[in-house]
């Protein structure tokens, strides 16, 4: 009867001990993801303000629409 329990706890830690190192393999691949996005999101602001700055530069008044709109 204890050996049987014994049995089914060394089963339980196992599978709990895989489980946790499956999802530990999952949560760095989240982290290389958001890091990724993070880096993407990051040239994507600094293109953009270049951009806009230079398009301030090209346009004047008469092509921004009046404070009413």
């Amino acid at each position: 009867m204890i050996e049987e329990r014994f049995i089914h706890i060394e089963t339980k830690v196992a599978h709990q001990e895989a489980l946790i190192e499956e999802l530990n393999t999952v949560l760095y691949q989240q982290q290389l993801a958001i890091d990724q996005i993070q880096k993407t999101l990051t040239a994507f602001i600094k293109q953009y303000k270049v951009l806009e700055k230079s398009t301030q530069d090209i346009l004047g008044p008469a092509d921004q629409k009046p404070p009413h709109y």
